[in-house]
């Protein structure tokens, strides 16, 4: 840089300290990954007379989410999260939640997505004095913090769970508001990495950029390089000492809640390193960041092309024309749809488009949709303007209503097969064995504890399929999905061969197996399903019908009824397990053991013939 403007910009930063603005400053500007200005003026510390230095550390507050992004980015790339995921799926603080519409209370219908969280859709603000949602997360970020100073620390997930329950200030992905998004990012990624939030950001992302000073609290050889954080007060700068955001104000411990929103502190060099990153698309040093591998340059334009809540309307359009108005191919033409590995983010290419690798999104023609707004991915299959195949995740048999059915059937059989051949015991019914283990212990009946198996065996099955889907690379080429049938399978194979003197063994092992299975098959073409219980489906296909018979929106008509469908397969394969049971016996577990292995080898066929 020339002298004449390195000397302007040098006083910018001077005049800024000597008018009071700021007690002190470093900055620095890159230009193609060249440092081309540095500069500092004022102090870290005024009392103590310190300046600043190059290496002091500052609380980066906001600055944070930025990190968070990436750590989330990281997931996606690898497959463990979805942009579309509902957070509900990983917190269930989230699940059920309500959102105050201006004048009352009213139930979310589309619950908040991983996508919600990292554009600030998800209606979950920031606390404050003015609307009803800011007040109520008030309240309760006043109560943390209050535990906080009695030395009672609440942890990241948890306080997400917290903030779930609160009313959110608007339904999710109607409009957008600045808030605690990224904090609720941040124990999104902690459950699904399995490590604390903290840990994950060192392996993935600090270690890797050495980013050595950037982190949740300061160890106390570093503390005297800590800058001080002052605030006007009338024409004065004051040294300010409060927590905020209930983030600990002196970082000299690790904090249970580790803040994604505004928890890091850093310096100067460390977050260039990561900006650097993204500026260079992921990489730096030989060191790989998030955007790396997820931004491949097919689903770049769902970077660009970034139209949120202003899409809708051109959604709604595409959504009413295409059927028989022209707006997209027809079946057979060259209108392939993409799903990259950004998935959710749903690429149209039109007729018309160059073919080759896409250029701007605007000139190729390319469409940014989210799942779960006016546009099913069904929809666009019947309308033409994708085929089945094509990465629509509603069109894998995995996900389809058929899957769903098949084993809601299975979950029917196998609770009418424990009941009637395994000592009249629910394979599925969890609720219904914790129910007789309650009345047979109070009956004092010495053989109450045999409910028990069963639930703690469902708990197992839960953490395996857990396993399996955080272990799903070193699966390949069998699909996680495909691992979870087969092992419910083999466990269903050996039940049928033992005999009555184990059936503890057998029912624990067939509810290990449901639960594998309820955990595994959650929601099917865009929509939350059980296929081994009914009380859930029932309540929200009776909501979907209600909904119906108010607004007369067939698409509610569409789902209620498929709620009842699985609902009434349950039934009917409850029904065939009975039947079987008494004329097979035992054996009768090699009938769902067949289904499920047939479902697995679907899943394997569909998987060798996607292109």
């Amino acid at each position: 840089m020339e002298p004449r403007r390195k000397a302007r910009l040098d006083g910018v930063l001077q005049e800024a300290v000597a008018s009071g603005e700021i007690a002190g400053c470093v900055a620095m500007l890159n230009q193609h990954g060249q440092e081309i200005y540095y500069g500092q003026a004022g102090y870290a510390d005024r009392e103590a007379g310190r300046p600043m230095t190059r290496d002091t550390i500052f609380r980066m507050f906001s600055m944070s989410k930025p990190v968070t992004a990436c750590a989330a980015m990281i997931l996606l790339e690898r497959g463990q999260i979805d942009l579309l995921d509902p957070v509900q799926k990983y917190l269930p603080g989230f699940a059920d939640q309500v959102y105050w519409d201006g004048a009352q209370l009213r139930r979310v219908e589309i619950p908040a997505t991983i996508k919600d969280l990292l554009g600030m859709t998800s209606g979950v603000v920031y606390g404050g004095a003015q609307g009803y949602a800011e007040t109520r997360m008030q309240a309760l970020w006043s109560e943390v913090q209050a535990g906080q100073a009695r030395g009672e620390e609440t942890g990241t997930v948890d306080f997400a769970n917290r903030m779930g329950r609160v009313p959110l200030a608007f339904a999710p992905g109607s409009r957008w508001q600045y808030g605690a998004s990224a904090d609720v990012l941040g124990a999104v990624v902690e459950v699904v990495s399995g490590k604390r939030f903290g840990d994950f950001l060192q392996e993935e992302i600090f270690a890797p950029l050495k980013m050595q000073d950037t982190g949740f609290f300061l160890p106390e050889e570093k503390r005297g390089r800590f800058a001080a954080v002052y605030r006007q007060q009338g024409a004065e700068l004051v040294r300010w000492t409060g927590a905020h955001l209930c983030i600990l104000p002196l970082y000299d411990r690790e904090p249970a809640f580790q803040s994604g929103g505004a928890g890091l502190v850093s310096t100067l060099d460390d977050y260039a390193r990561f900006a650097q990153m993204l500026a260079r698309g992921g990489e730096l040093d030989g060191a790989h960041g998030a955007l790396h591998a997820a931004e491949p340059a097919h689903a770049r334009p769902a970077r660009d092309l970034h139209l949120g809540v202003a899409a809708r309307p051109r959604l709604r359009q595409l959504h009413a024309r295409a059927p028989g108005g022209g707006t997209g191919p027809e079946p057979g033409e060259r209108g392939r749809v993409r799903l990259g590995r950004l998935a959710g983010h749903l690429l149209l290419r039109q007729p018309g488009g160059r073919p080759g690798a896409p250029a701007h999104a605007a000139e190729d023609g390319y469409r940014h949709h989210r799942r779960h707004a006016e546009v099913p991915l069904r929809r666009l299959c019947g309308a033409g303007l994708m085929r089945a195949g094509d990465g629509c995740a509603g069109c894998r048999p995995a996900d389809s209503l058929q899957m769903g059915l098949l084993l809601a059937a299975t979950g029917g059989f196998l609770d009418a097969y424990t009941y009637v051949a395994r000592g009249r015991v629910f394979a599925n019914a969890q609720t219904g064995n914790l129910v007789l283990l309650g009345l047979r212990a109070f009956e004092t009946d010495p053989q109450a504890l045999r409910y028990l198996v069963p639930v703690c065996a469902f708990v197992l099955g839960i953490v395996l399929s857990e396993f399996l889907k955080a272990r799903k690379r070193a699966l390949h080429p069998v699909n996680w999905r495909q691992a979870v049938l087969g092992v419910e399978a083999l466990v269903l194979v050996a039940a049928a061969f033992l005999p009555e003197a184990w059936n503890n063994l057998v029912n624990a092992g067939i509810s290990f197996a449901c639960a594998m299975q309820v955990n595994t098959f959650r929601a099917f073409e865009g929509n939350l399903y059980a296929t081994t219980m009914c009380t859930g489906n029932l309540r929200s296909g009776t909501e979907r019908l209600w909904r119906y018979a108010r607004g007369r929106d067939q698409e509610d008509l569409r789902v209620g009824l498929q709620y009842f469908a699985v609902i009434g397969c349950f039934m009917l394969g409850a029904g065939l397990g009975g039947l079987l049971t008494q004329i097979l016996r035992l054996r009768a577990a090699l009938v769902p053991a067949g289904l499920l292995l047939a479902a697995a080898l679907v899943m394997c066929r569909e998987e060798e013939e996607r292109p």
